[in-house]
């Protein structure tokens, strides 16, 4: 699948996505690091990707306009997670409790 990872999450979501075989970008990469919403939106759509975001303004967004782009995903849990990232070593987000 091909992502594009909003500038609400970090860049090593986007990373972690490549590492599982998917086309996954983060919206710094393409020059769109504190762009508007409508921009960033409207880049995906253009690009046929699926918006991943922590931004709950996108849902509103999206609704407000009565546009037909779906593929937007508003991420909650995923860089809570523990990961482990090439060579054994632990990913873990600012906050989250390490388990021993």
């Amino acid at each position: 699948m091909r992502f594009l990872v909003d500038e609400s999450l970090q860049r090593h979501v986007a990373d972690l996505l490549v590492d599982n075989g998917h086309d996954a970008v983060h919206v710094s990469d393409i020059g769109l690091r504190g762009a508007p919403d409508e921009t960033v939106l409207a880049a995906a759509d253009a690009d046929s990707r699926v918006l991943i975001t922590a931004d709950t303004d996108f849902g509103t967004l999206l609704a407000l306009s009565g546009a037909e782009f779906h593929h937007a995903v508003t991420a909650t849990g995923i860089v809570r997670q523990n990961r482990t990232l090439r060579g054994g070593e632990p990913c873990h987000s600012p906050g989250t409790p390490q388990r021993g």
